[in-house]
């Protein structure tokens, strides 16, 4: 036999270290790409996918829920080490135009609005306690509200308007106006609508919400659980108006706005009996 010259044997070790430097880089490209096509969908109407930016949370134990309707019942399950299941009403899920409008957005390197991550933040931590933690829920849904708001009146305001309403929002020692207000006259101002007029009820809840804000954020104020749960409705239902308002072109992210009234789901019951 007749030995054959292969040439020098090839870098394994660099060939190694190369192979692990792209798949480091292709992991964090990928993980950023869901992470960020997460957050679109969570802020359509999957709130409870997690807090902002958050990895999905895995639920522990052999547990199934019942989350249609208002039940969010424990199903009887008695296999050892089961899969979580948790089942929604249909009305929840994320449509096929969400899914490919998040897809999209994610490749066009887009992030939802600041107030629409906000308010799925304040959804999220409504749902999952513990009750200590409830009033970031409040706040959260506050801010987002004010922010959406102040966000609505720059992109509507003409030329002629624009240096005023910016004069408005950012000189707020010069120029005092409750949060509540920039809902009624500003508002009027730019887009010939104002929530006073339009709906009474929710403007007084809006001037609920951000009494309540202040409460809880200036001078550590407690509210109750169903207090928080409405306000932060108010922020939902606030929402939906100000979509309205620019024939649904405000918040692009939030396709199908449906608004639930009660954002939390109802204290878990448990059930003791096993399945056969």
């Amino acid at each position: 036999m007749r030995a054959v010259d292969i040439g020098p044997e090839p870098p394994v070790k660099e060939v190694y270290e190369l192979a692990c430097r792209i798949a480091d880089t292709a992991i964090s490209l990928g993980s950023e790409r869901v992470a960020g096509f997460l957050e679109f969908i969570r802020v359509d109407r999957q709130f409870w996918l997690g807090l902002s930016m958050e990895p999905p949370r895995i639920l522990d134990g052999p547990v199934l829920y019942d989350d249609s309707g208002d039940s969010h019942q424990r199903i009887p399950f008695g296999l050892v080490g089961g899969t979580v299941l948790q089942l929604y009403d249909q009305a929840d899920w994320a449509t096929e135009t969400a899914l490919t409008h998040a897809a999209a957005s994610v490749v066009a390197g887009n992030v939802p609005p600041l107030e629409d991550r906000m308010l799925a933040d304040a959804r999220t931590i409504l749902r999952r306690g513990p009750e200590a933690l409830l009033p970031q829920a409040l706040v959260l849904a506050a801010i987002s509200t004010e922010i959406r708001i102040k966000r609505l009146l720059e992109e509507l305001a003409n030329e002629a308007q624009r240096s005023l309403v910016q004069i408005l929002l950012n000189s707020p020692r010069d120029y005092s106006v409750a949060a509540q207000s920039l809902f009624d006259l500003p508002l009027k101002a730019v887009s010939g609508r104002s929530l006073k007029d339009d709906d009474r009820d929710l403007w007084k809840a809006t001037g609920v919400l951000f009494t309540d804000r202040n409460a809880v954020a200036h001078r550590g104020a407690s509210r109750e659980v169903s207090t928080i749960r409405a306000d932060v409705g108010t922020a939902l239902r606030i929402k939906r108006y100000l979509i309205s308002v620019t024939n649904g072109e405000m918040s692009s992210t939030d396709l199908e706005l449906r608004f639930v009234a009660n954002v939390g789901p109802p204290e878990p019951k448990e059930y003791r009996k096993n399945a056969e």
